[in-house]
């Protein structure tokens, strides 16, 4: 027996459309851009929360957790993890153990 076909969600193709002719008409792709605060704004309300910070990788938002947090000096992490989790500490001035 072959395998079901996967289902596709795809938005509608006319309001993509709208919605990525206003994101080019903005020249702003990311880095808080009117489409990124519009989705920070709406998934902070609809989470009940009072900040939200969209990320581009796991990467970058471990950081700003570690940054959020105020951590400094070493932190003690598992070794059965991704280097991400070591180099992200790195990065924000952390000495991984």
């Amino acid at each position: 027996m072959p395998p079901a076909p996967a289902l596709i969600n795809l938005p509608d193709e006319a309001r993509l459309i709208r919605l990525l002719a206003r994101v080019l008409q903005s020249g702003q792709l990311s880095n808080n851009g009117p489409a990124v605060r519009e989705l920070e704004d709406r998934l902070a309300t609809r989470l009940g929360v009072e900040h939200l910070v969209l990320t581009s990788s796991g990467t970058l938002a471990l950081q700003v957790a570690y940054k959020a947090l105020g951590l400094t000096g070493e932190v003690v992490t598992t070794p059965f993890t991704w280097i991400t989790t070591a180099s992200s500490l790195r990065w924000v001035g952390l000495r991984p153990r």
